[in-house]
Formats: structure tokens, C-alpha cells, sequence
């Protein structure tokens, strides 16, 4: 296991088409950005103009987090996403992307064949512990704050605006805190070559399906009586970045209090001014419900859902050992998945990527 603290004076500015790109570390880390050819590569990069266009790296993957201001990305011929702080996007750097804002990013590069991912933790003065599998590169950048960050037997303060890079880093446990946040990135290694590719024939049960049509499902699949009624409900996977967006209004329960507040206002006015007609009352709040059951809560959750919607959607038994994986991290232990999982690890499938 190596390591290495980048500060001010170890990173290297340079320009680009809608602002400057600070390079906080690369590998292999004589390699030169120009070239193409290094393995990862994390910077963060300023979006000075109001419109910029991506520079075209066809031979990468990339992900994209905000750390001030907001920004739009859109993605050519695909689709479109809002980031604030610390919101981030996985996109293919063949991509032909756009920005639309002004904003200061940070940005994890990876060649094709390697896996990058990307998280963002809140920092408290308690201290967590992060469970790491083992990695090529593990990296951690400290934004907002600072951050205490405890492995193998080391113990470093990493300020904000550094960047900690641990290479050949063993399954471990990191031990974090402090206040603010840290980016933390993983690249890891090319997995074997498949042998085999899982079955995907309906994978996504709702291929083209509208927008507005799979809002309202989501909307419905959040109240738990009718999760209970829909088995077919109990066998839909949503992706990550669908997961992330559901739970922004979810754990504020923005539909609800949206219906509350519709309810209390209709039963405010009409009791005020005719508090006589408490028939009338009950008919409007049901008016209501129904408007809100219907209209309301799916265009909220439609607005907020990555597009398209079904191509976040997936038959909980076609997922790809990864997805397999991240669900059983998600959720716990499942039997029907990890037999699924056993299944593909015995036809010597490793790795499977998805389009995105």
C-alpha cells in the first residue's frame, strides 16, 4: 500500500475551452494529460462561461461532482441532469456534453476496461468507518471542512481542497472524520475477459414507457399499501443515481406535506366562510386526494427522475452481477440474488457492463 498527500504546491493548472483545470493527481503519475494515455486521473475544473462544451475523450469514463454553484449537463442524444453541491453524474467521455452555468467541479477520469466510481460523505466529529474491497487507487478530497483520515496504521489531516491518493490498497478499513465532506473515488483493476453475458431479454420491463406514466408508478410505489396489492412492484431495481433522487424527496416527505397543506387549506377556507356546508368540505378534500394521488405527487416525482425514467428502471432478475452486488450491499442479504450471482460467477462472468 502506497499513499500520498497532494497540497497546493503539488497540483498543476492549465486551461481549457470554459475555464481552468486544476490536476490533483494522475497515473501513472508521470504521465501527461495531452497524451491520453494515463489510467486515472482526478482534477477539478472551473466552468467560467455561461455555455461550454466538454473536451471529446472517447477512450474514457467519466464522473463529475459539484463542489460550488450549479450546473446542467446534457448529454447528446441521451440525456439531461441538474447537479447542485455535491451532486454528481457517471457519463461516457465520447460523449458530446454541454454545461450550461457557472460552477467549480471535481472530476474522476478512468480508462475504459477500468472501473471508477464515485461517493460523497458528510463528515461529522464522530468518526466512521468505511469498509473498503480491495482497489487500484483509492482517492479522498476534502471539500468545505477538513478531515481526519485513519488506515493502516496511519492517521492524516487532510485540508480542504487536498487530495489523498492510496494506490494498491488492500481490502481495509479507513477510518474518517471531521467536518465538511470528502469525495471519495475508487478505480479498480480491468476484470477477466467474460466468458458468457447474463440473459437481459427484459431486463427493462418499461422500455419507452412516458415519463409521466412511470412518475406516477414511482409515486404509487412509495405509499406502502399499494406495494402490497403490486407483487410486480417487489421485482423492479432502480439504479443508483434514481435511488439518490427518489430519497431527496423522500426523506423530507415532500409529497405528503404537499397534500397536507392542500387539505388544511381547503378545509380552512370552507369551514371559515361556510361553515355550514361540511358536506362540501369533504367532497373537495376527496377532490383534492384524488388530484394529488394522480397528477400532483407523479409530476413531482417525474421531475425529479433522471431521463428516461425506464432506463433507471430494471427486472430485479436481470440485473448484472454488479447491480447484484450493489442491491445486496444496499438491502442486506437476499437468497434469490446471491444464488443469481453464484450463477453467473460459475459461468465465469466477472464484470458485465450495461449502456448506461
Amino acid at each position: 500500500m502506497n499513499y500520498k498527500l497532494y497540497r497546493q504546491g503539488d497540483f498543476s493548472v492549465s486551461n481549457w475551452s470554459g475555464g481552468t483545470t486544476t490536476q490533483l493527481a494522475i497515473s501513472p503519475e508521470d504521465a501527461k494529460y495531452a497524451d491520453r494515455e494515463f489510467i486515472w486521473r482526478l482534477s477539478s475544473a472551473t466552468c467560467d462561461l455561461d455555455e461550454s462544451d466538454f473536451t471529446d475523450l472517447p477512450d474514457y469514463n467519466r464522473v463529475l461532482a459539484v463542489l460550488h454553484g450549479e450546473v446542467v449537463l446534457a448529454h447528446e442524444g441521451d440525456r439531461s441532469v441538474k447537479l447542485k453541491p455535491l451532486e454528481y453524474d457517471y457519463f461516457d467521455g465520447a460523449q458530446k456534453t454541454k454545461s450550461y452555468g457557472r460552477c467549480t467541479d471535481y472530476n474522476l477520469m478512468t480508462r475504459k476496461g477500468y472501473r471508477g466510481t464515485l461517493e460523497v460523505i458528510e463528515l461529522t466529529e464522530k468518526e466512521q468507518a468505511l469498509e473498503v474491497a480491495p482497489a487500484l487507487a483509492r482517492g479522498l478530497f476534502c471539500t468545505g471542512g477538513y478531515a481526519v483520515v485513519s488506515f493502516d496504521g496511519n492517521s492524516l489531516m487532510v485540508g480542504d481542497g487536498e487530495q489523498l491518493v492510496i494506490e494498491d490498497c488492500p481490502k481495509a478499513e479507513i477510518k474518517i472524520s471531521g467536518e465538511g465532506a470528502i469525495i471519495h473515488t475508487e478505480v479498480s483493476a480491468p476484470a477477466p475477459a467474460q466468458q458468457a453475458e447474463p440473459d437481459t431479454e427484459g431486463a427493462y420491463p418499461y422500455e419507452g414507457k412516458s415519463d409521466f406514466a412511470l412518475g406516477m408508478m414511482l409515486s404509487f410505489a412509495d405509499l406502502r399499501w399499494v406495494e402490497v396489492l403490486s407483487k410486480k412492484l417487489k421485482k423492479l431495481w432502480c439504479d443508483e443515481e434514481l435511488s439518490r433522487r427518489l430519497k431527496q424527496i423522500q426523506k423530507i416527505y415532500l409529497t405528503y406535506g404537499i397534500l397536507l397543506a392542500g387539505l388544511l387549506g381547503i378545509l380552512y377556507t370552507v369551514l371559515l366562510w361556510y361553515p355550514e356546508k361540511t358536506t362540501l368540505a369533504g367532497c373537495l378534500c376527496i377532490l383534492w386526494f384524488v388530484i394529488w394521488l394522480f397528477v400532483v405527487s407523479p409530476l413531482l416525482y417525474m421531475s425529479v427522475a433522471p431521463k428516461p425514467i425506464w432506463k433507471h428502471i430494471k427486472n430485479i432478475d436481470r440485473l448484472s452481477p454488479k447491480e447484484i452486488e450493489i442491491e445486496i450491499e444496499r438491502n442486506g442479504s437476499n437468497e434469490r440474488l446471491e444464488k443469481l450471482l453464484k450463477k453467473y460467477k460459475n459461468v465465469g462472468i466477472y464484470e458485465y457492463d450495461e449502456e448506461e
